[in-house]
Order: C-alpha cells, then structure tokens, then sequence
C-alpha cells in the first residue's frame, strides 16, 4: 500500500483547487450568459454608500478577523405593476481594505439618483445593475487554476 507523503496531499490540494478554479470560471461564464437575457427597467437609489465588513477565517494562530470596505447600494424598480428593491451592483462581489474604492463605486449611485437595472424577466427580483464581467475576471482565474494544476502534477512527478 502506498503512503502518501505531505507533498503529494498538498500536489493533489493544489490539482483540487486548480479544477476548482475551473468549475468557478465556467459557472460564472454561465451565470454571465444568462444575464444578457435580462430585461431592463429604469429605477432608482434609495441607499448609497460605504459599509464596513468583517471577515472570518481560521488561521494558524486561530480565527482572524480582517476589516474591509464595500459599496453599500440599494435600489427599487418596477415590473409589471410591482415595486422590487435590490442591492447587488454587479454579479462579482467584492471587498476592498480601501473605504476610498468603495466609496468610488458607490459615489457613481447617488442617492435619489435614475439607474437602469437588469433583471431576469422568470424571476423579476433577480436584479444587477451591471451585466458585465470584466474578461479579466475569467483570465485571473483560468491562470490560477492553470497554475494549481501544473504545479500539483509536477510536483506529482517529483519535477518540482
């Protein structure tokens, strides 16, 4: 029976979260493509700001915490007759340890202010106000994953 040493779990973690990677970029590859379906309705900001969010993980020296900051939008739309609210900006979300991006983002939603809003016409209060992905986004990602598969197969073969 063959023992598996640390550096073959971590090769195997690594080819793991490479696929992982991959499965990621095609959802959201998917995910993308069936937003353009997306009908759009005119709406407005009801709030638009900067919130500060706490993250969790488990460390080696315990559970850290990290502060960081995100636009904190909030609209409301109308289809059909009904009023819907929503708040996500765009289908990646992210948070930055800059208040000063953040409130970039959200300063281009003033409150008050029209927004055109995206949402799925078989699901109205699955809204967005952008569609797009940056290319970007799935590069980073096809690279990372790309990255984790050759590493974990070369250090498989012992190569690295």
């Amino acid at each position: 029976m063959a023992v598996l040493t640390y550096e073959d779990v971590g090769a195997y973690l690594a080819i793991c979260f490479g696929a992982w990677a991959f499965v990621t970029a095609a959802y959201l590859a998917l995910k993308v493509s069936g937003m353009r379906r997306w009908h759009s309705a005119g709406g407005t900001v009801t709030r638009s700001g900067v919130k500060r969010t706490w993250l969790w993980w488990a460390g080696t020296d315990g559970v850290e915490v990290w502060g960081g900051f995100k636009p904190d939008v909030a609209y409301e739309y109308q289809v059909d007759g009904r009023i819907y609210s929503g708040s996500r900006i765009g289908y990646a979300r992210w948070v930055t340890n800059m208040p000063s991006v953040a409130k970039k983002t959200a300063d281009r939603y003033p409150l008050g202010g029209p927004v055109e809003v995206w949402y799925d016409p078989e699901k109205p209060g699955r809204c967005a106000l952008d569609r797009r992905v940056s290319p970007w986004a799935f590069v980073a990602v096809l690279l990372g994953g790309a990255a984790c598969i050759t590493f974990g197969v070369l250090a498989l073969q012992h190569v690295i």
